[in-house]
C-alpha cells in the first residue's frame, strides 16, 4: 500500500498521481474550456431545435405520423348520421356520463370563510 500512497501524493517530487502542479492546471484548463464549448454547442442545438416546433400544433397527432400505417379498409367503421336508432344508445351513454356532473342533480358543499 506504500507505492499506492506514493503515488497519490509524492513528497520528494511534490506531485499527486505523477503530476505537477503546472500540469495539473493545465489539464484543468483545457477540460474547463472542453466542457464549456460542449455545452454551448448543446445549447445552441436546443435553442434550434426547440424554434422549430410550433405550439399551436401538436406534433405527434396519432398513435403514429406514419400514413402508411393507417387503415385501408373504408367500410370498417361506417356510421350512418341520418339514422336515430343508431345514435341512440351513444346518446344515453353520454347522458348517464353526464348526468353524474350536472350540478342542478348534486349538490357541491360549499366552504364558508369567517
Amino acid at each position: 500500500f506504500s507505492d499506492f500512497f506514493r503515488f497519490l501524493y509524492n513528497p520528494d517530487d511534490h506531485t499527486v498521481m505523477g503530476r505537477g502542479g503546472e500540469s495539473w492546471g493545465k489539464i484543468i484548463l483545457f477540460y474547463f474550456f472542453f466542457y464549456s464549448a460542449l455545452a454551448g454547442f448543446f445549447a445552441i442545438c436546443l435553442y434550434v431545435m426547440l424554434t422549430t416546433l410550433d405550439p399551436n400544433v401538436p406534433t405527434v397527432t396519432g398513435r403514429t405520423n406514419r400514413p402508411v400505417l393507417a387503415i385501408s379498409n373504408g367500410d370498417l367503421y361506417t356510421m350512418n348520421f341520418k339514422d336515430d336508432k343508431a345514435w341512440k344508445s351513444y346518446t344515453s351513454a353520454v347522458e348517464d356520463v353526464m348526468s353524474k356532473y350536472s350540478a342542478k342533480k348534486k349538490k357541491v358543499p360549499t366552504a364558508t370563510l369567517r
